[in-house]
């Protein structure tokens, strides 16, 4: 696809659902043409309904799926604790820079009010994370929520009493209970007693702030603001009850403004949940750290003993490259956004002849939120999008130099409906868009209701079609075509993520007494492994067929309870019969895991060892964040090479 003078071949790969990175591929210098392979990372999506941010936002682990429907039981609980915390830490704060209205009596009076509304809430909060399965926010707002009802505690008599003060000094009276409470109050037992209450606060703050360097910026910026809030607070009780007045307002001066940063964060966090809740299509950015968000190109170079892969560029592409495609005849990659606000992004980019580094060029809108897939029409003038957090598929012009044509040439198809798992299926969520063979009809397949949706797309239309119904609560996910002979049927197989299963059937085409295609079912097989425990939600990945049609192979990825002992996760692979039914089994532990992507090189003439398509496999390994490159003989593999440091990288592409 590009011109390489260098010594090595080039692989792509971008981190990070998610969000994800790149990789390509490109051969070493015995030819011309590189070939590259692209391995992404996403970031978090714009809805906060949709189960994809409660991940990528919030810690929540992708294969611990949250218990409930986090849209069908409560909605998005996570901007209500995060308004909960600004309730509470605000009116301290603000009574800590004596700033007017919030000190002496006023402050007694308002202060713990609000605190106990906002533990209150943050109890609310934390049982509904806990019922949803989001551990990290549960752990967030059951702990500020015990800190605040210890902050209204200690508040609300002191409050009381300085008021009922107040009063009785303006009436010249002077009550003995109120200058007792207020002499113990600030006592050397009771300043410390103080420091010690929030030292443990402060040590559970900051293990939270390590926690969230793989959410978001504003996550990061709350955590570490609180962390500082908390220990300058105990530092100040410590000086205080050690007497140093002057230095124990430095101190309390230096906490509020420590705080007013964490509620400017809690503020801003509510914020863009509240405003995507209702699709406000005003950008409110907040940095997701949850994938890579980076496009990477590797080099891979097959003559070397042992053959070599390292990391030669890298270019940042936007906050979750979940997935990218080549055009066919173009030095150019393009890739989705799955994570960006208020809508997904589809991007364009160059591909450098010389190295296989990338230069963006172009962006357009991707018609719905959290695009993960894409296809390109067989004249290539029209880009297929599945849009998973969206409910949606659409579809954008694509000009002949290969950049973006204009946003009205946009066809965007919504979806409704919803499957019986509710954790992952209380919406439509189109997992990827196929072209069959003869590049007439476009399969979507929906994880979220258990269809594959389908269109007439010759003749430049996109003529929706009769959805196709499987089984219930298997979550299709990704799809594959194979035909034995020209003249042989046409077989579909298809990967159940959620039932950790490849489907088989033969695909009917149209007839003049029905227009729509239809599958008719061969066989499904489980491809859960079968030496080691499979309790857990394994989920089903990707699939591919070899050049021969003599295999197939199907990624698995282990929970992470229980996560497998040996670090190993397992790739299924299938004899194909000649009728091309699935046949004998087999398992190749891959050390690794999340095998979410996988790529079998093409053949490249001129190329040592790339004379035969399918000789290499690389494959992304998402959650150890690494990319493993295999030699396939038949139905084996074999590691030959392995790079890590990458953020989650979720798909890897030969160019």
């Amino acid at each position: 696809m590009t011109t390489n003078h260098s010594s090595e071949s080039n692989i792509e790969k971008s981190g990070g659902h998610p969000i994800q990175h790149m990789v390509s591929l490109t051969p070493a210098q015995y030819g011309t043409e590189p070939f590259h392979s692209v391995h992404f990372h996403t970031n978090g999506p714009s809805s906060p309904a949709s189960y994809p941010v409660t991940e990528s936002l919030y810690l929540t682990p992708k294969d611990a799926s949250p218990t409930k429907s986090v849209t069908s039981t409560f909605g998005n609980p996570v901007g209500l604790g995060t308004s909960a915390l600004l309730m509470v830490v605000l009116p301290w704060s603000l009574g800590q820079l004596e700033v007017a209205g919030m000190n002496g009596v006023s402050y007694a009076t308002l202060a713990p009010t609000l605190i106990f509304s906002g533990f209150v809430t943050l109890i609310i909060a934390g049982i509904m994370c806990w019922v949803q399965g989001l551990t990290f926010p549960c752990y967030v707002f059951f702990t500020y929520g015990g800190f605040s009802a210890n902050l209204w505690y200690l508040n609300a008599p002191v409050g009381m009493l300085l008021v009922t003060q107040g009063q009785l000094l303006t009436a010249g009276e002077a009550p003995n209970s109120a200058a007792a409470f207020a002499a113990a109050a600030a006592s050397v037992e009771f300043q410390h007693a103080l420091m010690c209450v929030l030292i443990p606060f402060a040590i559970i703050t900051a293990i939270f702030a390590i926690a969230s360097l793989r959410t978001n910026v504003a996550n990061v910026l709350l955590f570490t603001s609180l962390f500082f809030f908390f220990a300058l607070e105990a530092a100040n009780f410590s000086v205080g009850g050690n007497g140093n007045v002057e230095k124990a307002l430095l101190l309390q001066k230096a906490a509020g403004g420590a705080g007013v940063v964490t509620s400017i964060a809690a503020a801003y966090l509510t914020m863009h949940l509240v405003f995507a809740s209702v699709n406000l299509p005003i950008p409110v950015p907040i940095g997701d750290l949850s994938y890579g968000g980076t496009i990477h190109t590797l080099s891979f170079n097959p003559s070397t003993s042992p053959p070599s892969l390292t990391s030669t560029s890298s270019i940042e592409a936007g906050s979750a490259p979940t997935w990218v495609l080549l055009h066919p005849t173009l030095p150019i990659l393009y890739s989705v956004d799955e994570f960006s606000t208020p809508s997904g992004v589809l991007s364009a980019f160059h591909i450098s002849p010389n190295d296989g580094s990338l230069a963006l060029f172009a962006q357009t809108p991707a018609g719905g939120d959290g695009p993960v897939h894409l296809a390109l029409s067989s004249d290539m003038t029209r880009l297929f999008i599945a849009n998973y957090g969206g409910a949606s598929c659409a579809s954008v012009a694509i000009l002949p130099n290969g950049e973006f044509g204009p946003k009205d040439a946009e066809l965007v198809f919504k979806f409704e409906g919803k499957g019986p798992r509710e954790d992952r299926q209380e919406a439509p969520h189109p997992h990827g868009v196929f072209l069959e063979p003869t590049k007439q009809f476009l399969f979507a397949a929906d994880l979220g209701t258990d269809t594959l949706k389908v269109w007439s797309v010759s003749g430049g239309k996109m003529d929706r079609l009769a959805d196709i119904a499987v089984a219930p609560g298997t979550g299709p996910r990704h799809l594959a075509f194979s035909q034995a002979s020209p003249s042989a049927p046409t077989l579909l197989y298809l990967v159940l993520e959620l039932s950790s299963e490849l489907a088989v059937y033969t695909l009917v085409y149209p007839t003049s007494s029905n227009p729509n295609p239809t599958l008719s079912h061969l066989q499904t097989v489980s491809i859960l492994p079968t030496d080691r425990p499979t309790t857990g939600p394994w989920t089903a990945a990707e699939l591919a067929i070899t050049p021969s049609n003599s295999h197939i192979f199907v990624s698995n990825r282990s929970p992470d309870d229980p996560k497998p002992a040996d670090g190993t996760d397992v790739m299924a692979v299938f004899e194909l019969a000649p009728d091309g039914t699935l046949g004998a089994k087999s398992e190749i532990p891959i050390k690794g895991l999340g095998l979410r992507h996988f790529h079998l090189s093409p053949k490249k003439a001129g190329f040592v060892g790339m004379e035969e398509e399918g000789t290499w496999v690389a494959v992304a390994c998402e959650k150890t964040g690494e990319v493993v490159m295999m030699k396939r003989a038949g139905g084996t593999l074999t590691e030959v090479a392995r790079v890590g440091g990458f953020k989650r990288p979720t798909v890897v592409v030969w160019a």
